[in-house]
């Protein structure tokens, strides 16, 4: 197997910063709620998507070609709101998130089993896997203004850590740290939220 060449190399990493700054972007313009946030990320996961199949990381692949399709989707119906007086914020049972987890971790194992023995993934499938299936559960939850989607994203962010830093994808490794700190922020903002909406008369 011949090394990457610099020019290789170089293009690689190149590519990965564009990805990393306009994905921190598009998370600025989520903040405020803005549309642009929606074309920032499309770009962003293109070139992702190309890191990601390179890498042969086949399930971040398919996670990010479903991505694209919501950004796309949410170009259509994204529309400034506010938290408090638009959306009500609900919190799971400790059973029901329980079984999602322990239902995710089995179905993430299966699909990393899949891509090992099927798809010929030989790279870390398992984290891969485990990104694919929580990263869904995550936005599931977060459509539907569940509090525990920031607890997932979190756990998410710290898989995507480890899996980026052992394929040396640093730029990818950091952009999870940012984003781990930004979920216990989001945490902390809808906790305080839905306390304060529980205790209204």
């Amino acid at each position: 197997m011949e090394s990457p060449s610099l020019f290789q190399l170089s293009s690689v990493i190149c590519i990965e910063c564009i990805s990393v700054i306009l994905s921190f972007i598009a998370l600025l313009y989520d903040i405020k709620c803005a549309i642009y946030a929606r074309f920032c990320s499309i770009f962003a996961s293109f070139l992702s998507l190309y890191l990601f199949y390179t890498n042969e990381l086949y399930g971040s692949c398919l996670l990010t070609m479903l991505m694209i399709s919501m950004h796309v989707y949410g170009i259509y119906t994204c529309k400034t709101t506010n938290l408090d007086k638009k959306h009500v914020i609900k919190s799971l049972s400790r059973q029901f998130l329980c079984s999602i987890v322990v239902s995710g971790i089995v179905v993430a194992y299966l699909f990393s089993w899949f891509l090992a023995h099927y798809i010929g993934q030989k790279k870390i499938s398992t984290l891969d896997g485990l990104n694919l299936i929580f990263s869904l559960i995550a936005t599931w939850l977060l459509v539907d203004k569940k509090l525990e989607n920031w607890v997932i994203w979190f756990s998410v962010s710290i898989i995507c850590f480890f899996m980026h830093y052992r394929l040396r994808m640093y730029g990818f490794a950091l952009l999870q740290v940012v984003y781990g700190i930004l979920n216990l922020w989001g945490h902390y903002t809808w906790r305080k939220a839905y306390y304060k909406k529980s205790h209204e008369p």
